[in-house]
């Protein structure tokens, strides 16, 4: 059984924590040459379904022959780097939060989707229709995610950049889930609730379908991000990325809303070959249109997305790829994590596993409505900016 990892209340003590996760010496090196282990996430969660798509398109496609990539599930996000650290995993899926706080010991292989930040209020508590109305909300009961998660902890990153803590200025509710919080907010016990998830969440979802057919007396709202409240949040960091969901995403939902939103990254450590790494994103990218049948938020990828949001060094075969693209638009050295720690790299492909071609985008939408289509669910033509 995977050993839980510890919780930490606040960004400093997950700093403290990502820090301890990676110190320390190499793994040891993949017993044989063409196999390695991704770490995931809960087991019927969304970041191992991807990671399990990801897997049996590995087993598939010539541009990875030979390679087998074993899903391992884990505890989250904190346990993946856990799992990293150890040599369980050489691959893993990490909020771009976290990523950012492990050093030179991962390279980033690829932005696999983004989470928006969606913050909903009833409608009776909507000024502006922007952030500033949660800004107006101190003192007033509110949730911001379930108790510890990393979206949460993102969300208390995010309001600190604008001036804002959310022990001191919020009655924090601590909920355990979203269904949770969106009952309470129907209730009247909470002012609103902030949901970090990709789009459509799938609780958003359901709450605006259901005042569609039982109109509420409250309705609910989406709050904007302007411009200026995306230029604070960012800072120099580079951790949020303008995000547009698009006007029909959700039932009632008449125009685009504009968020901020942070990437979940595919990271490999340092010390795994290039040739393995660029053999994953080749056949991500080669066949972009199978992995999408995973999960709905691969919707949101595509070659020119591929390292948005991306807040660490590319690894070197991730780096190689995007060149050959012409995606990389700094010098690669600026881009690319340092090379293989003492000891050497962790064994590889065979010389000659991994073509030199490069995945094209997506095929177009049909030109009728279907569905599960673009045309009939827009979000899956989600803009970036």
């Amino acid at each position: 059984m995977l050993r839980r990892s510890a919780h930490c209340p606040g960004l400093l003590p997950c700093c403290l924590v990502v820090g301890l996760v990676l110190a320390g010496g190499r793994a040891p090196a993949v017993a044989d040459e063409l196999r390695v282990t991704m770490a995931s996430g809960a087991a019927h969660g969304q970041a191992h379904a991807v990671a399990s798509g990801l897997a049996a398109l590995i087993g598939s496609q010539p541009e990875s022959v030979g390679l087998e990539l074993t899903v391992l599930p884990s505890d989250g996000p904190l346990d993946n780097l856990r799992l990293l650290r150890a040599g369980q995993a050489q691959f893993a899926i990490l909020p771009a939060m976290l990523a950012a706080g492990a050093g030179s010991t991962l390279g980033a292989a690829a932005t696999l989707w983004r989470d928006p930040v969606q913050v909903v209020l009833p409608q009776s508590a909507v000024r502006t229709g922007t952030l500033d109305d949660l800004i107006a909300l101190r003192g007033q009961p509110f949730w911001f995610g379930q108790p510890q998660a990393a979206s949460t902890i993102a969300n208390r990153l995010l309001l600190l950049s604008l001036g804002l803590d959310l022990e001191r200025d919020y009655q924090v509710s601590d909920l355990p889930d979203e269904a949770s919080a969106l009952g309470a907010l129907r209730a009247g016990r909470l002012k609103g609730m902030a949901v970090a998830a990709s789009s459509p969440a799938a609780v958003l979802r359901g709450a605006f379908a259901a005042e569609q057919q039982s109109p509420a007396e409250d309705p609910l709202q989406l709050l904007d991000f302007t411009d200026a409240h995306i230029a604070a949040i960012n800072d120099d960091r580079g951790l949020w990325t303008s995000f547009m969901i698009p006007a029909g995403t959700y039932a009632g939902q008449d125009e685009d809303v504009h968020t901020a939103a942070q990437a979940n990254l595919l990271v490999a450590r340092s010390d795994v070959d290039a040739a393995t790494v660029r053999a994953v994103v080749t056949t991500i990218f080669n066949h972009l249109d199978l992995l999408r049948g995973a999960d709905d938020a691969l919707y949101q990828m595509s070659l020119d997305r591929a390292i948005l949001g991306v807040t660490i060094p590319l690894h070197p075969g991730a780096a190689d790829y995007y060149a050959a693209a012409g995606v990389l638009a700094v010098h690669a050295e600026d881009r690319v994590a340092a090379g293989p720690p003492r000891g050497g790299p962790l064994q590889t492909l065979r010389p000659g596993a991994v073509p030199a071609a490069v995945g094209s985008e997506p095929a177009s939408p049909p030109a009728a409505p279907t569905p599960g289509s673009v045309a009939s669910e827009p979000w899956r033509a989600r803009a970036t900016l």
